[in-house]
């Protein structure tokens, strides 16, 4: 079977993702990462009907952390501060196994 046609096999909608999560009641973040050798990008995104309760209308949060900067205990530490103060009840991760992605 092609990769493809297994990998297709976990994939799911958008709403089926956002009804599991429930983040609309509980007020929650989804937090993306973007993670490279040198640096951790970060967005935090809040249900669409909760927006003006967080951030600015126009953006949620969205960052990018140098890792040269920091040591594995102090990133693990913004981060997990980051979670706890936005709530976050999910996560979308882009971590490339090669530089082609």
């Amino acid at each position: 079977m092609p990769f493809a046609s297994k990998l297709s096999r976990f994939a799911v909608s958008s709403s089926k993702v956002a009804s599991l999560l429930d983040w609309n009641k509980a007020k929650a973040s989804i937090m993306a990462l973007s993670i490279n050798t040198t640096t951790v990008g970060i967005s935090l995104s809040r249900h669409p009907c909760h927006e003006d309760d967080y951030y600015p209308s126009e953006s949620g949060l969205s960052s990018r952390i140098r890792t040269d900067d920091y040591t594995d205990e102090e990133l693990v530490n913004t981060l997990s501060t980051i979670v706890e103060e936005h709530k976050v009840c999910a996560f979308l991760v882009h971590w490339p196994v090669s530089i082609n992605g």
